[in-house]
């Protein structure tokens, strides 16, 4: 009865200390999954902010290009509807 006892109770302490070390390896992959999860935040934050960025620069710049031809006139009267080019160029 006593050896019965005695092989349970290893059997017992097997399984905890396979538990044991299954929760360990458990718990670090977490935790690296958590930090890769971490990594992959900052980069998707700083393309997000690279791409933000680009975009700022395409729109300035197509509002500078936008810009170039345009001349604005002040009291300028016409005097005949569509013939404003006519009249600015004489």
């Amino acid at each position: 009865m006593t050896r019965r006892i005695d092989e349970v109770s290893r059997k017992v302490d097997d399984t905890k200390q396979d538990l044991s070390h299954q929760i360990k390896q458990t718990q670090a992959a977490v935790d690296s999954n958590g930090q890769k999860l971490e990594n992959m935040a900052g980069e998707i934050k700083n393309s997000q902010k690279q791409q933000l960025l680009t975009a700022k620069k395409k729109l300035t710049y197509m509002e500078d290009y936008s810009r170039r031809q345009n001349v604005k006139l002040i009291n300028f009267v016409v005097q005949k509807r569509g013939e404003l080019k006519q009249e600015v160029m004489t």
